[in-house]
């Protein structure tokens, strides 16, 4: 048994969820931006963390 499985995009279907999702288009590109924008910054986490910890919480100096 063979199974020919064929992948193609529904374009009506697709027309049809993007005609839906048209109200919210302001709404999708500011979390796509968002998306864009912070995936960098939350690279950063563990360095701010290491030095919040290592140059002022190790020497006493909680306020920074």
């Amino acid at each position: 048994m063979e199974s020919t499985a064929k992948q193609s995009v529904d374009y009506k279907l697709l027309g049809r969820v993007i005609a839906q999702a048209k109200p919210y288009s302001g709404t999708l590109s500011l979390a796509a931006v968002l998306a864009v924008v912070l995936a960098p910054i939350a690279i950063l986490r563990p360095w701010l963390v290491q030095e919040m910890v290592d140059k002022h919480i190790f020497k006493g100096d909680i306020r920074g």
